[in-house]
């Protein structure tokens, strides 16, 4: 039987992992948002001052790192997570099944960073069987946004060996 001291404090682990989890996918679809709006125009400029538009770039480049660095990876949220005492609940994750209804770029782009952190998350808690069907997840959406060599079978093979080792 529970108490109500345990009901509140899983209410509040639930709060903060729900906190957690906005944070980082906002986070996510801002880092998203900052990398596809950072590339070379198609058209030539006509400004005249190439200079200081390039350096205007270089800053905001170099401020775009600084909150980056700053910003927790999807495996340090899911070892915060974990400290809070919280405890694995699969409702928290995104459905996998869903991965096949993002067929646009910018969907496809977001849902990578969710799956990602997904991932992260239950990796920590060492649910593996889970783990790796988000990681199948996470390289199939990698490959349909044309960067699926980051994530090689050669990974996969070793998430599959190593998967009691939380540090592999």
């Amino acid at each position: 039987m529970r108490t109500p001291g345990t009901n509140l404090q899983i209410r509040t682990n639930l709060k903060r992992m729900n906190k957690l989890r906005n944070t980082l996918f906002l986070g996510l679809a801002a880092g998203i948002f900052a990398l596809t709006s950072c590339g070379e125009q198609s058209s030539p400029t006509t400004s005249g001052d190439s200079l200081s538009e390039g350096a205007s770039v270089t800053q905001r480049t170099t401020r775009l790192k600084k909150i980056f660095r700053a910003a927790p990876t999807p495996m340090e949220t899911a070892r915060i997570v974990q400290k809070t005492g919280a405890q694995f609940s699969q409702e928290h994750l995104h459905s996998a099944l869903a991965a096949s209804n993002y067929v646009t770029a910018d969907r496809q782009a977001i849902n990578l960073g969710v799956y990602g952190a997904d991932l992260s998350y239950a990796t920590i808690f060492e649910e593996n069987a889970i783990s790796l069907t988000y990681l199948e997840v996470v390289k199939s959406l990698a490959r349909d946004l044309g960067v699926g060599d980051v994530i090689g079978d050669d990974l996969l093979t070793r998430a599959e060996e190593n998967r009691a080792r939380q540090d592999s």
